[in-house]
């Protein structure tokens, strides 16, 4: 059995920033949402959209797919090197679950 068919229209991040090779795939910079519309052609691509515009993205730079997203209510500065700092509104994607230091 192969990997698992993607979800068409969960919301993926990228972990890094791809520069489009061929006419059919898509550019986007790190941190950036896609939209995933389908598999791709090819092993490794899935086709989704970004900022609009669809094409083939490279399944390597993409996170895991996100377990929930969350809208900061307040702002939150992160006291500790494992948190994360945002501003009220910003949309925040949860990979899984949490797992205090104790």
């Amino acid at each position: 059995a192969g990997p698992a068919a993607p979800s068409v229209g969960q919301i993926r991040y990228a972990g890094r920033s791809y520069r489009a090779q061929q006419s059919d795939e898509l550019s986007f910079l790190a941190g950036q949402a896609v939209t995933v519309v389908g598999g791709g052609s090819d092993q490794g691509w899935l086709r989704g959209v970004v900022n609009g515009a669809s094409g083939m993205v490279p399944e390597t730079h993409m996170l895991p797919p996100v377990a929930m997203t969350r809208v900061a209510a307040r702002n939150y500065n992160a006291n500790q090197s494992d948190e994360l700092s945002f501003k009220v509104g910003r949309l925040i994607g949860v990979y899984g679950p949490t797992q205090d230091a104790g």
